[in-house]
């Protein structure tokens, strides 16, 4: 929520910022009794026009900084703290259980077992010399037709 209304905030400023500076910079040298003229007065609306992008931008650069540096603080302290929690260390050599124990004839796979995978061969095997012997079978019944 708080994310949202600084957000907010910075997008407004994005649009006023440059306007409501070059308003109050006028409005408070001719409140001082000052007078401007009109080559001196263009000539300062422009160099406030051309400092609307850098001006636009810096609210952005602002909130961008924020996160960097709440983002470098994360990873600072990261990589700051212990790499290994001595507790789980002496837990683990006072325990004689092993998390994984391999036998002589294992077998590891992904997905379809050796099994599985032998029958799978074999019924291709099979489909295939099906599919031969109906192909050879339409071969001869061709010769006989066309005789």
């Amino acid at each position: 929520m708080r994310r949202m209304v600084v957000l907010s905030i910075t997008m407004a400023s994005l649009t006023f910022w440059p306007m409501i500076l070059q308003a109050t910079t006028f409005s408070v040298y001719i409140g001082t009794g000052h007078k401007i003229d009109l080559s001196t007065a263009y000539t300062v609306m422009t160099v406030f026009n051309l400092m609307q992008g850098p001006l636009r931008m810096l609210p952005m650069f602002i909130g961008s900084f924020i996160e960097f540096t709440v983002a470098m603080r994360r990873i600072q302290k990261f990589l700051i703290c212990d790499e290994i929690n001595p507790a789980i260390i002496e837990q683990q050599q006072q325990s004689d259980v092993n998390a994984i124990e391999i036998r002589k004839n294992a077998n590891f796979h992904w997905g379809i077992s050796p099994e599985d995978q032998d029958n799978k061969d074999e019924k291709k095997k099979e489909h295939k010399a099906v599919l031969k012997s109906r192909k050879n079978k339409g071969k001869v019944d061709e010769k006989e037709e066309n005789k």
